[in-house]
């Protein structure tokens, strides 16, 4: 019995050595896919700079032993243009890095500069002076960073909301949203004039309201 214990102590530690320690099992090749903006050779330099952080006396670049979730955090933290990672371990020596990019649906600006700002009301980037959407606050923003998100995911669904139907509807052009208050969303026309819109009403009868009010003119 003893001698069995022994032989599968030994047969273990012999499977334990070889995966751990084999150089068939160390990481050699990182696919990536999904990228446009972010620099693939950026990506490769980031993980490879993770995977090849030894743990205790391990090995470096083993793949049974590489912490994907922190890889994934610290990846978002540190390309915010990136919306998610989706990394898989292909065995026996390939890391998989699947890339979804946020997509923008327009700006967000204050002073002389603009971000790009995604569905979620997150900014990852700047971005130019003019575009189909500006959005502005009244008051100022300190200090703000790329990933965070700048404006509540409830307004950005108003205001785009409000834009689509002002477009459709009533073949009225926005050309700027401007919000005052968490209550209150001001539209400028490329026209010149102003609409507001209070956050606290409907906004669909709002809209039809407008519309009276325009036949009337």
């Amino acid at each position: 019995r003893i001698t069995r214990l022994a032989c599968l102590g030994i047969a273990l530690g012999t499977i334990f050595y070889f995966v751990v320690f084999s150089q068939i099992f160390q990481i050699k090749e990182i696919k990536i896919v999904g990228n446009e903006k972010i620099q693939t050779k950026d990506i490769e330099n980031f993980i490879g700079e993770k995977i090849n952080q030894r743990l205790l006396f391990f090995p470096a670049k083993n793949i049974f032993l590489i912490n994907l979730k922190e890889i994934v955090n610290t990846f978002l933290e540190k390309f915010p243009q990136a919306e998610q990672i989706n990394l898989k371990k292909q065995l026996p020596s390939t890391l998989f890095a699947g890339i979804k990019e946020r997509s923008p649906i327009g700006i967000w600006c204050q002073n002389d500069k603009c971000f790009f700002l995604d569905k979620t009301g997150i900014i990852f980037e700047e971005g130019p002076q003019n575009h189909e959407l500006v959005i502005r606050f009244q008051d100022k923003k300190e200090s703000f960073s790329f990933g965070q998100q700048i404006i509540k995911e409830s307004q950005l669904l108003s205001i785009l909301e409000i834009k689509e139907k002002l477009k459709t509807n009533l073949k009225i052009t926005p050309k700027e949203f401007f919000i005052p208050n968490d209550e209150r969303i001001n539209v400028k026309t490329v026209g010149g004039w102003e609409i507001y819109f209070s956050l606290k009403s409907n906004i669909d009868w709002q809209l039809t309201k407008l519309t009276l009010v325009l036949e009337k003119e």
